[in-house]
């Protein structure tokens, strides 16, 4: 039994040549195509990416609604002025947690100051972190949409000698680096325990392969807000 657990050019190869019995993605650029084609004869777990076809089984994290408990609970603290630095402006996961972002902020009779477009990585957020700097009226709160541009916002604020969370609250997406002593302050997000996910639909795809008819949906990952130092307690 093999089971294909990775992303990028090779990945898609396997999957066109059926080199796998099953496989896990967690890349939403994965080719939409390849994996509906492959899933003809073959189940595929594809995560925090909403995507219907047989034996096609999607494991989607509550991206909006963990993202709007969020922003309510800063709104809650006395935050007021807020911006989002986006990951890929198509990603399914982005656009969910943007849109969790902005219910909030509608809910509270609040506005987004603005809106950087940023692409999952650090020098994206450092880049978005510097324009907020040149912003004639900064926010005081900044929410990223994950954890790697969250880093570079708050680098780029430290260069400039701007306080976190003192001067501007800062947040990411995903709980990467909650056991990272080296990142300070500390970084408040949403945590996904992806270890306990990615077991989860690797046990569903062996159920899968080893009984026939009809099986039920992988469970999705349950999220946690963690608040640490970098916004005000």
């Amino acid at each position: 039994m093999n089971i294909l657990v990775s992303s990028g050019q090779s990945s898609s190869m396997m999957l066109k040549e059926k080199q796998v019995d099953a496989a896990i993605i967690f890349d939403s650029s994965f080719d939409k195509q390849v994996i509906v084609q492959y899933a003809k004869n073959s189940p595929v777990v594809v995560l925090d990416t909403f995507l219907k076809g047989k034996n096609i089984y999607p494991s989607v994290m509550d991206n909006d609604l963990l993202v709007h408990q969020l922003i309510r609970q800063m709104i809650n603290q006395g935050y007021q002025r807020f911006v989002y630095v986006s990951g890929p402006q198509e990603a399914f996961n982005n656009k969910e947690r943007y849109k969790g972002y902005l219910q909030a902020l509608a809910e509270a009779g609040l506005k987004s100051q603005q809106y950087f477009q940023g692409d999952f990585t650090t020098p994206s957020g450092y880049a978005a972190g510097k324009q907020i700097i040149s912003m004639k009226t900064r926010p005081d709160f900044v929410f990223c949409a994950n954890d790697e541009m969250a880093l570079g916002v708050m680098e780029a604020f430290r260069e400039a000698s701007i306080g976190v969370p003192e001067a501007i609250g800062v947040a990411g997406f995903d709980g990467s680096y909650l056991n990272n002593p080296y990142i300070r302050p500390s970084l408040t997000t949403i945590s996904i325990d992806h270890y306990a996910w990615g077991q989860t639909a690797a046990t569903f795809l062996i159920d899968a392969l080893q009984q026939s008819g009809e099986v039920k949906g992988v469970l999705k990952p349950i999220g946690k807000i963690m608040i640490k130092e970098s916004t005000q307690q």
